[in-house]
């Protein structure tokens, strides 16, 4: 388990994801000390490298929908944080000799520091967010609308903030309550769904590197989704059917697939060992994904460290 995580650290966070790649990797363990001591060490590894890191667990997040695994992403953000970082560089473009430390930001008590005054600066930094962010197609339209009105909702005009639905536009990306009409004046048509939040899942890579992270961290635990549901072994948190394993598994299929869709993400699923073994639960049950993740062909005594499962 060292070499592995010695593995990790240099070939991926140190220069392969950290250069833009991504990569989704399966942990088998059956010890769950084991499975949460290796979710430790690589999101310290992943902090240690500047990685922005998520820990999800099925047992307390129904990961099998892609909304739900992309709204607890967003709970565990601090999204007013990553906007102001987001104008820090932005205010550092336009040639702004003090940049703001404390934000919401006053434009009028910063213009004295800018050439030209309140305008020019207000001119140049939206000029700077439709270049930059605005025009930014790496992104999905939606998550492009959402950061703008984070980043307006961080910069007072004298009267308020320039966008007043920041607040909305954080609960509709974690998924919480939010008046529809308010999102349609946002621009936002829609709630995060299962057709578009796959497409907010990479834009939120790509915006993490933009504010100078130098890749995204997730660790998934799916133990509990092979853990019998039989009321009588039951503890608290969610059980999922098999059918829920198998949507899972399509779930997995298209993050292997789309890795060159994320950027510089890095994706661990820790598992049990009733992945390979339970004739109800197991990758036979989802051949597709079976087929990328296991070998065909494996020395027992050995195995490569550097492929996509391993097993401890």
């Amino acid at each position: 388990m060292k070499r592995w995580l010695e593995l990790v650290n240099s070939d991926y966070f140190q220069t392969y994801v950290a250069d833009g790649g991504s990569a989704v990797k399966f942990v088998i363990t059956a010890d769950a000390g084991t499975r949460a001591g290796l979710a430790r060490s690589l999101n310290t590894m992943a902090d240690r490298n500047g990685f922005q890191s998520f820990s999800l667990d099925g047992a307390s997040t129904k990961l099998h929908f892609i909304q739900t695994l992309f709204h607890e992403l967003a709970r565990q953000l601090e999204w007013e944080k990553v906007a102001a970082e987001y104008l820090n560089l932005c205010f550092q473009q336009i040639g702004l000799s003090v940049v703001p430390s404390a934000f919401p930001v006053d434009l009028t008590r910063i213009a004295g520091t800018s050439v030209g005054g309140r305008t020019a600066l207000a001119d140049r930094l939206q000029s700077t967010l439709r270049t930059d962010l605005v025009e930014d197609y790496a992104m999905s339209h939606e998550f492009r609308t959402a950061i703008l009105h984070l980043c307006l909702g961080q910069v007072n005009r004298g009267d308020g903030p320039v966008s007043a639905f920041g607040p909305a536009v954080v609960r509709w990306l974690r998924g919480e309550t939010v008046n529809l009409s308010e999102l349609k004046d946002a621009k936002l048509f829609q709630k995060v769904a299962r057709n578009n939040a796959r497409h907010l899942l990479s834009s939120l890579t790509h915006m993490l590197r933009k504010i100078g992270r130098r890749g995204t961290f997730i660790a998934i635990d799916i133990s509990r989704y092979l853990a019998s549901n039989r009321f009588a072994n039951r503890v608290s948190g969610n059980y999922y059917t098999p059918a829920a394993v198998v949507d899972l598994y399509e779930l997995l299929r298209q993050l292997v697939d789309e890795q060159g869709a994320m950027e510089g993400a890095f994706i661990v699923i820790l598992a049990t060992p009733e992945l390979l073994s339970d004739p109800y639960r197991s990758l036979d049950r989802y051949q597709a994904l079976k087929m990328r993740v296991v070998d065909d062909v494996r020395v027992r005594s050995k195995q490569n460290l550097l492929g996509p499962m391993v097993r401890f």
